[in-house]
Formats: structure tokens, C-alpha cells, sequence
């Protein structure tokens, strides 16, 4: 395929713009640019207005394999194969197949525009009612057949990752859903992300569940959180952070770049160190410090809570004019305990069993810029953290949960009270 596919970024003031070229010239072979009057505008920009945090606004044609930023567009896992038999595409690495043929509903701010020109034409004439919220919940036939003629092709299970049935949704002022491509931006009251569970499983309804707990656990502490979760008969609503209103009213769309990307890494499931995060965050970061710190913390709470699910699509930047910050902390659940294919901590320190104030004094060793803030901190986030047993079994979690995680989580607290106080 050597026709040229056209990249856009949405502008919060002008919609979506025209900002750039992706051409698959051969397998192995790709070429992409950014439009010459976009990056007259934007040029040097590594925000919101730029592919990349690796692809600073320039007027340079490149060449080489496939972007890293295109794999954030696509989704993975069980939606991946989804789509493949929907489109009827042989191969799950056929980029240029399903870019120029699938309106990818995809977090952040970038979209193909090809696939999305018959779309936008359809929501100029879209007068369906949407769904009540318990049409979602019992996922009634006429809510998955709407999907499958709206959401999967444009919003649904297309615009995220992992195993369980998702749907980027929007809900209008009178409260019923549409699927997130259909639903004009003035119209929409809020953008959500609904989640059902992996199977019918007790196990993947109690998952889900303890995601929501979870996150009220975690917005108790000093952690950038998005709003609360919604858990309603075994499903849960999360309002997308990078769907925002400002104060005039105006639907913003923010950037959202995974880390995989934000490393050049253009390859599902790699691996990577806690310390290259690290240090990508003192490069690239508006806040380093403070996101870095939030970082560490967020470490500490994924082995608190049993989450092993880490990979590099689960640690993302969120990207605003001039600002570049780590996005808010989302999908943290006991994945350790989930009964189906072993969710393998694919972020790792190396070496991985160094005694945490070994770590710490490394870790102010390597980046001076954190030897005042980080234990003071880190102090305050213990204190908060308080009896997390007791406050998570109050909560509800899972007593099974709690008992089979006990040991590793007293023995990191223990360590955590031995070195901070």
C-alpha cells in the first residue's frame, strides 16, 4: 500500500486539524511527516501538538519502521481480534489494512482521518436516541447490535486494550449513551469508558469490583486520580481524563501517549525498568519532580494492592498545550489473583530484589533534583496509607484478596516504616 494515509491532532479550538502524512511504502518501510503550513504553526512543539514526545513539530520527512505513537491508536488483545474478524483483515500486524479502513476511536488526540470521513458524515445525520444506563448494564441485545453498527467499528471495543468487553461511550444531557464516534462534541455531557468482566467468572465480576474500591482507596491519598468510579451490576463507568470541559464549556481533547511509545518501543508487551521510566520523566516532564515521586508511589501501591499488571500501555503522559505531565493512575486492580493467563509484571527494577532503602538512597543518588522532597514525601504518603488492611477490608475488598496478598504487602510496609521513620 503506498497511498498516503493523513494524520490529524484535534486542535481544542479549531477541531480536528490536518497535521501530518503516514505512508506505508513496503512491509518494514513506512514514511510519515508533519504538513508543512501545521508545523509553520507548531514547529519544535513536543505537546499536544506534536505525534510524539519523540517526534518534536518539525519540517523533516522520516523513514524507518512503524511509529511507535500509531500502536497507541490501536487496540490489543481479545478488541484487536475482534476487529480483525469484523473488517475481515488476515493479519494482526496488517497496520496499513486496518488504519485506512477502521475509524479507530482511540484515547488522546490523533486519529487517522480516511476511515472517519464517512463517520463524520453519519453524525451529521445521527438522530438515535442512545441507550439508558440499564440497557449498558444488562447488555441487551439492541445496545450490542447498536455497537456493532456504531461502537465497534468507531468507539467500542476498538478504543482500548486488555481481554474485557469495553466501549468508549458518550452521554448526553438527558443521560442516555451513544457510542464515543456519533455523538457530536456539544452534545456530549461526558465521555466515559465502560467496562464489563473478562468472562462470566466470579473472579472477573470480584476484579472489577475491587477496581472500583481501589480507586476510592487510592483518591484518599495524595495521588493524581481521575474522578470516582461507577460500579453498577458487575460493570463500571470511568470517566475519560483526557475528555475534559474546561471553564467556557468547550469538550477538550487532551494527548495520551503510553510509555511504550514515549521509550520508541513499538512492540505489545516489552519489557521495561522503573528506572529508564524514571529517567523519561526527568527528560520530558513539565513537573520531573513531582511526577517522579507520584511515580514511585504508584509503584508502592501496585505492590500494596497485588496489581501486576504494570506494562507500558498502563504508565502513559497526558499531553496540553506547553504541558506534559504523567496522566492520572488508572486500571489498578488485583490482577495477580486474576484466574486466567498469568498477568506477569512486565515493569521491573533491576536488579529486582534491592531492600527499599538501598533503592531510595539510589534513587536520590541518581537524581539529585529528589533528595530534598522525595523522603518528606514519601513520609506524608506512609501516613496516609494508615492500617491498609483494615481500610480496604472496610471498604469490602475481597478477604481472600487481602489474605493471599498479606505478606508481601506487611513486608513492604514494614520496610517502609523501618526507613522512613
Amino acid at each position: 500500500m503506498a497511498d498516503a494515509l493523513t494524520l490529524e491532532i484535534h486542535d481544542n479550538n479549531l477541531g480536528w486539524v490536518n497535521a501530518g502524512e503516514l505512508t506505508f511504502a513496503a512491509r518494514g518501510d513506512v514514511r510519515w511527516e508533519y504538513d508543512l503550513d501545521y508545523a509553520a504553526d507548531h514547529l519544535g512543539r513536543q505537546d499536544s501538538a506534536a505525534f510524539s514526545i519523540n517526534m518534536p513539530v518539525d519540517v523533516r520527512s522520516h523513514k524507518g519502521e512503524l511509529p511507535p505513537f500509531i500502536l497507541d491508536l490501536m487496540p490489543q488483545g481479545e478488541p484487536l481480534k475482534r476487529l480483525l474478524r469484523r473488517y475481515q483483515i488476515g493479519r494482526d500486524d496488517a497496520f496499513d489494512e486496518i488504519l485506512a479502513r477502521v475509524p479507530l476511536a482511540s484515547p488522546g488526540n490523533i486519529r487517522i482521518a480516511e476511515p472517519w470521513r464517512q463517520v463524520d458524515h453519519l453524525r451529521d445525520g445521527y438522530h438515535e436516541a442512545g441507550f439508558l444506563r440499564e440497557d449498558i448494564i444488562f447488555y441487551k441485545r439492541e445496545f450490542v447490535d447498536y455497537m456493532e453498527r456504531h461502537g465497534a467499528p468507531i468507539g467500542g471495543t476498538t478504543g482500548a486494550g486488555g481481554g474485557s468487553p469495553k466501549f468508549l461511550l458518550r452521554q448526553d444531557a438527558a443521560g442516555r449513551f451513544h457510542a464515543d464516534g456519533m455523538l457530536d462534541d456539544r452534545l456530549t455531557k461526558r465521555a466515559v469508558l465502560v467496562k464489563f468482566p473478562y468472562t462470566d467468572s466470579q473472579n472477573s465480576r470480584e476484579l472489577l469490583r475491587v477496581e472500583k474500591i481501589y480507586y476510592d482507596f487510592l483518591r484518599e491519598l495524595p495521588l493524581i486520580t481521575g474522578d470516582a468510579l461507577e460500579f453498577d451490576h458487575d460493570v463500571l463507568f470511568i470517566n475519560r481524563f483526557d475528555r475534559q470541559r474546561d471553564d467556557a464549556g468547550r469538550l477538550c481533547y487532551h494527548g495520551l501517549e503510553s510509555f511504550y511509545s514515549a521509550h520508541g518501543i513499538a512492540v505489545h508487551g516489552a519489557r521495561l525498568q522503573h528506572e529508564d521510566n524514571l529517567r523519561l520523566l526527568a527528560r520530558c516532564s513539565s513537573e520531573p519532580v513531582a511526577d517522579m515521586i507520584e511515580y514511585i508511589k504508584r509503584d508502592l501501591v501496585n505492590v500494596i494492592l497485588a496489581n501486576s499488571d504494570n506494562h507500558g500501555r498502563n504508565w502513559s503522559l497526558i499531553k496540553r498545550p506547553s504541558e506534559v505531565r504523567l496522566s492520572p493512575i488508572y486500571d489498578v486492580t488485583a490482577m495477580r489473583f486474576f484466574e486466567g493467563d498469568f498477568i506477569v509484571e512486565l515493569t521491573r527494577w533491576e536488579p529486582p530484589h534491592v531492600p527499599l532503602a538501598a533503592r531510595l538512597a539510589w534513587l536520590q543518588q541518581t537524581f539529585a533534583s529528589l533528595r530534598e522532597r522525595l523522603i518528606p514525601e514519601l513520609r506524608l504518603f506512609l501516613t496516609a496509607l494508615g492500617n491498609v488492611d483494615e481500610r480496604l477490608r472496610l471498604l469490602g475488598v475481597n478477604r481472600d484478596f487481602l489474605s493471599r496478598s498479606k505478606i508481601e504487602r506487611d513486608q513492604l510496609m514494614s520496610e517502609l516504616k523501618t526507613t522512613l521513620l
